[in-house]
Formats: C-alpha cells, structure tokens, sequence
C-alpha cells in the first residue's frame, strides 16, 4: 500500500523512474515552486482513488450495511495537514462524526423500517428504504440532526428535553407502514446500528480539512461511544434523561429474579408507555388509556393485554405495576383536564405494604387518575378486595372494572365503581344469549349511573352494535391504535359512526 501511495505521488510530480528504479539528481532537478503542496497532493490522491473505484463503495448505492462494511467505509489512509484522516463525506460518515442522539434515533427507526420487511440501501449521502417499489423513508444527517423523509413530509430529530422529534419521526414512518399494509415480523432480531458508529476524533469528513481542530470540541458525553442500545429506551439515550434509576434498579432485580423464559421476556428490555383515546357516545373524549409494555420492537404483534397478563404472573408483578400507575398519575396531574386509566393488578391489594404505595402513587390534584381491575381477580379477594376499592375511592382514585362479561352480583352491587368495561370480543350480534346478557349489565349500569364502555372495536358494525345496545364509551382499533405520543392519541382519534 505504501509502495501504490509513493508511485501515485511521483506521477503527479511527473519524475521518471531510472533505470535503477531510483530518479536521478538531474531528473528531479527544479524550481521549489514547481512542487505542488501537501493539500494538493491529498487532494490529488482522494481523487485518483476515486476515479481508480477504490472508494466506489462511498458513492455508488449499496445494500452491504454489514458491520465490516461500516468499518471499512471509516477509514481511507489519507490525512490533511493536522494529521486527520480524510473519510468520504458519504452518510455512514455523516452519521459517524455526529452526536449520539442522531445515531440512536437512526438505530430505532431503521429497526422498526426493517422489522416490516423493508429494503434498503445507501446512496451516497442518503439512506433509502423500500417497500417493493414504495420508498417508505430516506434518511440523511445534517450536522446534528438526523432528516426523516415519509409519506411526503420531512421531519427533523435532534436531542431535545423530551425525545418528541424522535418520537413524531418515529411515529410517522410507523403510520406509513401501516397504511402500505406491511406487517411485521415478530421474529425480527433487531441490530445495535447507532454501537457501530463510534465518533473519531482523529477523522475529518471531506471538504472540511481546511477547518483546524478545536480541542475544545468533541469532549461532551454526547460523543460517548454507545453501549447497552437495544437493553434502553431511545427516548431515554436521546434525551440525556438522567431521572431513571429506579426503573433502572427495577428492570436488574427482575432481570435476575425471573424464573421463567416468559418472565425473562417480560422484564428485559425498557419501560415504555402508549396510549390510546377512548370516545363517547357523542365522539367527545371520555378517557385515555395507558398502557405499559416494556418492548415497543414487539407492539406490533404483542397486544398490551398479553403483556400484562405475563407481567401478572411473574413474581414481580408488584414493582412494574407501581411503576405504571406512578408514571400514569404524573401524566395524569399535568393535563388536568382528562381522565387517564392504567391497569392494575388486584395483587397489589393483597398486602398492606403494596396497598399503601399504590394509594400513595395513585394520588393526583384533580382525582383524574383512574385505576382498571379485573373483575375476576378481585372477587376472588372477597372483603379485602371490597375494602381495599373503597379505600383507594375514598382517596380520589377512579376504578373501572375490566372484562365486565365476567362479574358476578357482588362487584356489580357492592363496589365502589365509576366505570364498566366490557372486553368486546366476548359478544357478537349473532348471539342472543350474549347479547341479552349484555343488555341486562347494561340496562343495570344505566340505573345506577355507571358509564359503560367497550374495548377492542374494530369495525364500524361492531360499534354500531355495541352503540345501539347501550354501551356509552368506545375503545379499540376504530378509534384508533395506540401510539407513544398522549397528543397524538387525542388528535388521531376517528369519529364513531351514525
């Protein structure tokens, strides 16, 4: 290699080789002004190797996104006048001379892209995803921030104090899948990409040499080389967030106290929360519900019920429910306004020590927090249940009583309830029995003022359905999907039919 860099210099200074392969004083006899300079001979030498195709991988498009590949496109063996190596201005170098926040945010999102069966390539400064012959994103760095081109908008992701750049891009390319029809694939591995991009210091990208090293630049922990992607939530590692011990103390207990391959799944990867608008009969806003899944690269497929059913049977049910309904009360008390729900399990209710934090995490200024047991559970409780209800009511907190279809006489005359939810895969128009079941609950909760609402409608004929029996609040896919941004929950809610 040394030998092709000291041959590729001698022609651009024209000297002939002697006969003995060493030039002769006379041959290199000149003016000191006809030498060209060091820059002009690196300037020189990136463009023969260009033009010789030995930096073709950074220019043409390419499928390879291997981790050898990103390595092999970092380095060129050619340096400026401070000693820099000169790295192609391509965008696995843009990404790689950015901050981290840039490069998780690309990792998460080029996840999800692929966990749908998307392609992709680079291209030049670009990174393009497809689906068949739809682009469905292209990416490119500018600087710190990383542009997200979807469906026709652009958004741009930067480190901000709470990841909603992140989150909106990420939602975006989510909503374009998911009216293309992709699906995912629950089976997808996902890659720590943004690990592989470590910042070099000691690199420059084209086209910047002239501008001198600060060393005052690049010390800052956004530069940090990235450990732990796929083990953290994005939003946490972009934002800095630095408020997360305790999930972070948590998550290592269960991790090592799980005695189940279900468990082990339930608790291995970061707490996250969606959340999904539920309307009334008059498509007025009656509630938002919460849901706590601890791997959004699985919501796809994992309906938040199935996660909370494995949670409720690990042994630790106990911590992430706590944590659930803190994180739904601080939600709760910064939009007065709105009632938002989170499920709790009825285990909590059966210590006085984890009925006492529960009281205390459930407390909100404006008792617009509402907690949703299972009818079921609870009654097996029986009178410690029942007091254990009245008590949480007497301290401001709302309960809804969930799978509804289930409840015996005591939870419907003897509870302290404010709502009742119906799980709405249990009736169908078919069925008579069902159906006259349904009316009696309902007719029942009418003369006692409970509002009644329906989880899981999806199609316009089972809301109708479900409307003209009674039913006053509705909550499921024809509402709309849950999403990781309480705002968008509540602005991307479909009107009930008529």
């Amino acid at each position: 290699m040394a030998e092709e860099k000291e041959n590729l210099v001698d022609e651009q200074l024209n000297i002939p080789a002697a006969d003995d392969g060493n030039p002769s004083s006379e041959d290199v006899a000149c003016d000191e002004k006809d030498f060209p300079s060091e820059e002009e001979i690196i300037s020189v030498s990136l463009d023969e190797m260009t033009d010789s195709g030995s930096l073709e991988n950074y220019i043409l498009p390419n499928d390879d996104d291997s981790e050898e590949k990103a390595d092999e496109r970092g380095v060129s063996g050619v340096f400026d006048v401070y000693g820099r190596e000169i790295i192609a201005d391509v965008f696995e170098n843009r990404l790689r001379m950015s901050v981290n926040a840039v490069k998780v945010a690309y990792g998460s999102i080029k996840n999800e892209l692929l966990s749908y069966g998307a392609k992709r390539r680079f291209d030049d400064k670009e990174e393009i995803f497809t689906l068949g012959e739809k682009t469905v994103a292209t990416l490119y760095v500018e600087g710190d921030t990383l542009v997200v081109k979807t469906d026709g908008k652009k958004h741009t992701v930067k480190k901000d104090k709470k990841g909603q750049s992140y989150l909106k891009a990420y939602e975006a390319v989510k909503n374009c899948l998911s009216a293309l029809g992709a699906v995912k694939d629950e089976k997808y591995v996902p890659t720590a990409y943004a690990e592989r991009y470590a910042f070099n210091p000691e690199a420059v990208l084209r086209g910047q040499e002239d501008v001198p090293p600060d060393e005052t630049d690049y010390t800052s922990e956004d530069y940090d080389p990235i450990e732990g992607e796929l083990k953290r939530s994005p939003v946490d590692m972009i934002t800095g967030n630095t408020e997360i011990e305790e999930q972070k103390v948590v998550l290592s207990e269960l991790q090592q106290k799980v005695s189940d391959l279900k468990g082990a799944a339930a608790v291995s990867e970061p707490i996250v929360y969606f959340y999904n608008a539920a309307l009334n009969d008059e498509n007025n806003l009656a509630y938002v519900d919460v849901q706590q899944v601890l791997n959004d690269k699985f919501l796809g497929k994992m309906l938040p019920q199935m996660f909370f059913a494995i949670a409720e049977r690990s042994e630790r049910i106990v911590a992430l429910n706590l944590l659930a309904v803190e994180h739904t009360a601080k939600v709760a008390d910064g939009d007065p306004g709105r009632i938002y729900v989170t499920q709790a399990s009825p285990v909590l209710l059966t210590k006085e020590e984890s009925k006492a934090k529960l009281i205390e995490k459930s407390k909100t200024d404006n008792g617009n927090l509402c907690l949703a047991f299972d009818c079921a559970m609870l009654e097996t409780l029986g009178e410690q249940g029942k007091a254990a209800i009245r008590e949480l009511s007497e301290n401001g907190v709302q309960i809804m009583i969930d799978n509804t279809e289930n409840a015996g006489l005591k939870i419907l005359t003897e509870y302290s309830v404010d709502f009742l939810r119906f799980d709405g895969r249990y009736y169908s128009a078919e069925d008579d029995r069902k159906t006259a079941h349904l009316d009696i609950v309902v007719g029942y909760a009418k003369t006692q003022g409970i509002p009644t609402c329906v989880l899981y409608a999806s199609t316009v004929k089972e809301t109708r359905y479900f409307l003209d029996h009674g039913i006053k609040i509705v909550e499921g896919d024809i509402v709309g999907v849950p999403v990781r941004i309480v705002d968008n929950a509540i602005r991307g809610a479909k009107r009930l039919p008529k």
